[in-house]
């Protein structure tokens, strides 16, 4: 697995399998796919929360293109698909 280090703490984020770094360290510049997917799921919940179901939808699926292993983003389709909130 191929792997890069940050320049300051030394957190690592994985080329191969797209994992973000810790949300805790300044984010590196293989991180902004996540970036941007993390923004679509939190619209996505917040829709969800105020029952916009179809909204909520797009919100995450536009996510999931983004970063098709963004496991917050997968739980969200998931309720969405079981008629949950």
């Amino acid at each position: 697995m191929r792997t890069h280090t940050r320049c300051s703490g030394g957190s690592r984020c994985s080329a191969a399998t797209r994992t973000p770094p810790r949300a805790s360290s300044a984010p590196c510049w293989r991180s902004v796919p996540w970036t941007k997917a993390a923004a679509h799921t939190d619209l996505a919940e917040s829709y969800l929360k105020s029952g916009k179901r179809a909204e909520a939808k797009k919100q995450t699926l536009a996510a999931l293109e983004i970063a098709p292993t963004y496991e917050r983003a997968q739980a969200i389709l998931l309720k969405l698909a079981e008629g949950r909130q």
